[in-house]
């Protein structure tokens, strides 16, 4: 009996996670970051720019365009919530676990089933266009939850002059 009102507390109330030297506020569909005061989407974005943590984030997680992605967390509403944004790079540094022995460089029991791909950041910058680089322009940052490190990407186009498409992970908060 002490084991399912434990259990039903948590589901209720939420739940602390201490991991590593980071702690987490885990409250069903969003987490907060203790440290930063930011909210967390628990789960990658999924099609139709939902979040479905009632089955531990199962589904399969969508890859956005930059701008797409930007569009994605602004219009999602979750948990009463509905300033959301797409993170900036720093921000997802902050829920990298940089010393895990396997991938995704997370903390799945904190953000279950996230990808150990590239995550769009809101963090840009420009290079400029020249004879030598015609293909430079607005770049932005994302972070690969695989080698948990930052890489520029074009906002628009890949290899091949493809739509460049990766996960999104969004924030709310400070």
């Amino acid at each position: 009996m002490g084991r399912i009102l434990t259990i039903l507390l948590i589901i209720f109330l939420g739940a602390a996670i201490v991991y590593g030297s980071r702690s987490y506020f885990v409250s069903g569909a969003t987490v907060i970051d203790n440290h930063t005061g930011l909210r967390w989407t628990r789960c990658s974005m999924l099609s139709g720019e939902t979040i479905d943590v009632s089955r531990g984030c199962t589904g399969n997680p969508v890859k956005y365009t930059w701008e797409g992605a930007i569009n994605a967390c602004e219009h999602l509403e979750l948990a009463g919530i509905s300033n959301w944004r797409l993170p900036n790079v720093r921000e997802l540094q902050s829920i990298a676990t940089h010393y895990r022995f396997r991938t995704p460089m997370i903390d799945p029991r904190v953000f279950p089933n996230t990808v150990d791909g590239q995550y769009w950041s809101s963090t840009t910058y420009n290079e400029s266009k020249t004879d030598v680089n015609p293909d430079a322009g607005d770049y932005a940052w994302v972070f690969d939850f695989y080698y948990a490190n930052i890489t520029p990407v074009h906002k628009e186009y890949g290899a091949n002059h493809t739509a460049y498409e990766v996960y999104v992970r969004c924030v709310s908060g400070p």
